[in-house]
């Protein structure tokens, strides 16, 4: 069902999957969320990694709570020891309730 949505999107037929806009940043971010009528936010995770990104990376993740439509997080230690360290690079992934999916570009954290 997604790839069809993605094309009905892009072919401009509708507003099919979940738009992601706001800020994200190297300590955090506040994104608002955009869902199409009849749908909702299934969950969101922010996926983390200590990677260089080199070889193929190993992610650690956390979910994230969605309050009226708006996800904010911080780069917290916490979440720091789920790679065991320091972060290097994050994406937040939010899926509706169809199994639809949605990302943030990948930080590069310095």
């Amino acid at each position: 069902q997604e790839p069809y949505a993605f094309a009905d999107e892009i072919v401009g037929k509708g507003e099919s999957l979940v738009k992601i806009t706001g800020k994200t940043g190297q300590t955090g971010g506040t994104l608002s969320l955009e869902i199409q009528k009849g749908t909702s936010v299934k969950y969101a995770y922010i996926m983390v990694t200590n990677s260089d990104m080199k070889t193929i990376p190993t992610w650690g993740f956390a979910r994230l709570p969605v309050e009226n439509g708006k996800i904010s997080y911080e780069i917290t230690e916490e979440l720091k020891s789920f790679v065991g360290g320091e972060i290097t690079y994050y994406y937040v992934y939010v899926e509706d309730n169809l199994g639809r999916v949605a990302y943030t570009n990948l930080i590069q954290l310095t």
